[in-house]
């Protein structure tokens, strides 16, 4: 516990107010991002410490079908969350990042409706239903903060829906790169406009409802035409910024500023 607090108080020096709420596990300690300062204490402290576990690589965080009357709070490292027929066939739905919550309970509040695995070793935080809620109540920045994160999550869904319904093998290709360039950019991973996605092209067919070899032939063409580069296509770096959001039917900045949470 005491390693991963470490890891919070030196990250929450170098992210965006918004991701406060991954760092709340910062028990006992106060939280400064800028002029916002909460500190849990109490049963609530102790609930957030209990929840805290590591996950190796591949790991199962919970399943479709699942009680789950919590969120879960990415403190480190990539999940991805999916959905699946019975058959066994799976569409890869979002991927959480440090900084987000999932909430996969379905309508009845208490099943979860998705499958959690850790793309990378991972850590996360359960927080039951009940200390969630009343962190929400307790702190009027903490329920902005929250509100601000689920409408992003929203816009995100739907520009991306709209390509997996709509869009072109390259338009999905290219919104992905965008997608993850802007998200990546909030965690202030993502410099001179090069990041990096610890995905294979098969989590990338499965996020954009391409096969492994679409997504091969796609990233190929993007780096023949000089749009970008990649180094065994977990490094990306972004050579024509222009021409891949021409490609993926938005404009950059637009995209940042529908899915990339913000607080003043």
């Amino acid at each position: 516990m005491r390693a991963v607090t470490a890891v919070l108080a030196d990250r929450a020096n170098h992210v965006s107010v918004i991701h406060y709420i991954a760092y709340v596990m910062r028990v006992a300690l106060d939280i400064q991002l800028g002029s916002f300062e909460f500190e849990l204490s109490g049963y609530m402290g102790e609930a957030f410490s209990k929840g805290v576990r590591t996950f190796p690589k591949g790991a199962t965080l919970f399943q479709e079908g699942d009680r789950f009357d919590g969120v879960a709070l990415v403190i480190d490292g990539w999940i991805s969350t999916t959905k699946s027929f019975e058959s066994g066939e799976m569409q890869l739905i979002d991927f959480g990042l440090p900084g987000d919550f999932l909430e996969p309970a379905t309508a009845d509040g208490v099943t979860s409706g998705l499958t959690a695995t850790a793309v990378t070793d991972a850590t996360v935080c359960f927080v039951p239903s009940p200390v969630w809620e009343k962190l929400l109540h307790a702190d009027g920045r903490v329920r902005e903060a929250v509100e601000h994160m689920k409408a992003a999550e929203r816009a995100r869904f739907s520009e991306r829906i709209l390509r997996l319904g709509k869009g072109s093998a390259k338009t999905r290709i290219a919104y992905a790169m965008l997608e993850f360039c802007v998200r990546l950019d909030a965690l202030k991973t993502y410099k001179n406009k090069s990041f990096h996605i610890p995905l294979t092209q098969a989590n990338i067919g499965d996020f954009t409802g391409l096969s492994t070899v679409h997504v091969c032939r796609m990233m190929g063409d993007f780096v023949k035409d000089g749009v970008i580069e990649t180094d065994d296509h977990l490094d990306i770096h972004i050579t024509d910024l222009k021409s891949l959001s021409a490609v993926a039917g938005i404009n950059a900045e637009h995209l940042s500023y529908e899915i990339k949470p913000e607080m003043t």
